[in-house]
């Protein structure tokens, strides 16, 4: 079994294309697991973030925290099942 936690920070902004010490980003750019799933970044301004260039770059880009939580509950979800 395995679970995906999301952990209360916003992630390592370490290896982050374009802005590696930006606060309003986080990312897990070996996955939210290392080795399971794509690169993920959680861009909280997304007016200034090339979105775009990011998918491009093979990461899952989530624009909010309730996208990224979301996310996180339905991988959960498929590797054990609904949470009660």
């Amino acid at each position: 079994m395995t679970v995906f936690p999301l952990a209360a920070s916003a992630g390592s902004t370490k290896g982050c294309p374009d802005r590696e010490d930006d606060p309003s980003r986080g990312s897990w750019p070996e996955g939210l697991q290392p080795g399971q799933g794509d690169p993920v970044i959680l861009e909280l301004d997304s007016v200034e973030a090339n979105l775009a260039r990011l998918k491009e770059l093979g990461y899952e880009v989530f624009t909010s925290i309730d996208s990224l939580h979301s996310h996180v509950r339905r991988r959960n979800e498929e590797a054990v099942g609904p949470v009660r």
